[in-house]
């Protein structure tokens, strides 16, 4: 089982990730007839959809989980893979009271996870919010459009022992500093935890902070291995 990296490893020779599909073929070559298509030469079922594999923030359609936030519970889920553009996303669904009260969608590429579209409205460029391979010590710029307004910052990374449900696990930290909306400033930080995905988020805005937290990890037992390597 693959685990974070408390220090920078090696760049890697080659890209743990390749290219999305498990849709089938010809579904795939329905819905684009670009000749750089971004359809694997291979079986779909020996090329796995990044979606899915992606360790740190795995995607796959069904996945779902459940945050508090103050009195709140408020879930999220995938409720399916579909193309914005030519690059296949995850749609993830925010539920609060049964209701939908946003949605946004996701795409793995070979460098990072990418947040693509919130609300149907597309984010030009899509704005990198976890880099792969995740590591510690890991900075990067953005600087996108979101309907006009401009989303500006810089991310940087690091492995964190966090509590979450009462089990202490590792986790990639994404930490956004000096954040602009607009007109707003906003602070932002993310705790990954492997195969489980995002278990914690901190926004801070306008002098406000919203915490969202998992209710319990989807297996504790398993969870607590997932510690990062002391090198």
């Amino acid at each position: 089982m693959s685990e974070l990296s408390a220090a920078p490893p090696p760049p890697p020779a080659t890209s743990r990730l390749r290219s999305p599909t498990r849709l089938g073929l010809a579904a795939l070559l329905a819905l684009t007839t670009l000749a750089h298509s971004r359809l694997p030469a291979a079986d779909p079922a020996e090329a796995p959809n990044p979606l899915d594999a992606c360790e740190v923030y795995p995607l796959g359609v069904g996945r779902e989980w459940t945050f508090q936030s103050g009195p709140a519970e408020l879930h999220e889920r995938v409720t399916k893979h579909e193309l914005i553009g030519e690059e296949l996303c995850a749609r993830v669904e925010t539920t609060l009271n049964n209701r939908i009260v946003s949605y946004e969608h996701i795409a793995v590429r070979d460098d990072g996870v990418y947040r693509v579209a919130i609300a149907g409205k597309p984010i030009e460029p899509p704005l990198r919010f976890i880099m792969l391979p995740a590591r510690a010590g890991d900075t990067w710029k953005v600087d996108s459009q979101i309907v006009g307004q401009s989303v500006r910052g810089e991310f940087k990374t690091d492995v964190q022992t966090v509590k979450i449900g009462g089990e202490e696990v590792s986790a990639l930290v994404v930490d956004g500093r000096n954040f602009r909306a607009g007109d707003n400033e906003i602070a932002f930080k993310y705790f990954f935890v492997p195969q489980v995905g995002k278990a914690k988020q901190i926004v801070e805005t306008n002098g406000q902070t919203v915490t969202l937290e998992l209710r319990a990890l989807p297996n504790p037992a398993a969870a607590k291995r997932r510690t990062a390597r002391s090198e």
